[in-house]
């Protein structure tokens, strides 16, 4: 049976130690970032977005809430919602329940 190490030579030879590790490494370095850095990444990551993304209508886009130093691009929403895009967000409930989306609309 092959293994992704076999099928791909460049990946670590334990890929989840390995992704287990550049994983805290990278949440480390988020969380060390000034907040004038952060701030100057998510302008850039959001206008970036709203540039590049074919943006239509009713259609639906999903949003992560921000984690461990991850991005906000929650204030893209009333901007999307102005284009007529359908905003959503994870509702995080007990794992006992099912995951779901919240979705938010002018008015």
């Amino acid at each position: 049976m092959s293994t992704p190490t076999s099928r791909h030579p460049a990946l670590p030879a334990d890929l989840a130690r390995w992704r287990k590790l550049m994983r805290a490494e990278l949440i480390a370095r988020r969380q060390a970032l000034l907040p004038e850095q952060r701030e100057a990444w998510t302008v850039s990551i959001g206008l970036f977005l709203m540039r590049s993304l074919p943006l239509r209508p009713g259609q639906t886009l999903g949003f992560c809430w921000p984690h461990q130093g991850e991005v906000d691009l929650r204030p893209l929403l009333p901007a999307l919602m102005a284009r007529g895009v359908r905003c959503a967000l994870p509702v995080v409930e007990p794992p006992s329940r099912a995951p779901y989306y919240l979705f938010f609309c002018d008015g």
